[in-house]
């Protein structure tokens, strides 16, 4: 059967409004940086994957999701990741959708939790969009000339970017509270506790670091939909957030980022 969809795999950032999308012409393997415009302090990498119907007929899509290439050297498999797309106006909630012809969907995903999980095998990842077309056999990728090849060490996808303390921990509580439309909000606070701690202490460790995210946990109410306002620290712990500086290779230790003046 031919192929009757078009996938394609762009880079966009995401804060509290606002999304810049990147889709340069040639599809660079990655983002540069005259390309994509900076949004904020505390922002969130994500994919942006496109899936249009070029055939003549309606098809039915599903599994929206990352390809991050064989499971092994020697494997015919290959593996898929599938997250829930991220709510955003003008972008589907959900990861499969009928197509009538020549028409599109648009989801938002969150790259960087599936590239934490691929990456845990310590080898670089070739990331690509996939999704699976009723009645066909094989899923269909985003063609190779829009791959993502990503390294273990690499903690952006904005070459120029070094992800600071406060932004880990901002991109800890946003991932943890997972699709609540406050989550940017939340997390904001969280980041911005974080940067001015080290303002005043240079270097803490993540112990201490975490003492300080459980205050800020404890302070801040949240409502559920229909229960009444609980602790944010019933929905994410500062454990989980000291998780993540040791996954983005701060160690124990946690020193406030260099602050270069020009001339």
């Amino acid at each position: 059967m031919a192929n009757r969809v078009r996938v394609s795999l762009s880079h966009a950032v995401l804060d509290d409004h606002l999304l810049a999308q990147h889709q340069p012409p040639h599809y660079p393997r990655s983002p540069a940086h005259d390309q994509l415009r900076e949004t904020s302090d505390f922002d969130v990498e994500l994919a942006r994957v496109v899936v249009k119907n070029v055939g003549r007929t309606p098809i039915k899509i599903s599994g929206i999701s990352f390809d991050v290439g064989r499971i092994s050297p020697l494997a015919l498999e290959r593996r898929t990741i599938a997250l829930a797309p991220i709510p955003f106006k003008g972008h589907a909630t959900r990861a499969k959708a009928r197509l009538e012809p020549f028409d599109e969907t648009a989801v938002l995903l969150d790259v960087w939790a599936a590239l934490h999980e691929a990456l845990k095998a310590g080898r670089t990842v070739v990331l690509r969009a996939s999704v699976q077309v009723s009645g066909q056999r094989s899923s269909t990728r985003s063609p190779w000339s829009q791959r993502w090849t990503v390294s273990p060490a690499q903690l952006s996808l904005r070459p120029w970017r070094s992800p600071e303390p406060a932004t880990i921990a901002f991109e800890a509580v946003w991932r943890l509270l997972g699709l609540r439309q406050d989550a940017h909000f939340l997390a904001t606070a969280i980041g911005l506790a974080v940067h001015s701690a080290l303002e005043n202490a240079p270097t803490m460790t993540v112990e201490d670091l975490s003492g300080l995210i459980e205050e800020q946990l404890r302070d801040v109410r949240v409502a559920a939909d229909r229960d009444p306002p609980r602790r944010l620290s019933s929905l994410v712990t500062a454990h989980q957030v000291a998780e993540a500086f040791r996954v983005n290779g701060l160690g124990n230790l946690v020193t406030a980022p260099t602050v270069h003046h020009s001339p």
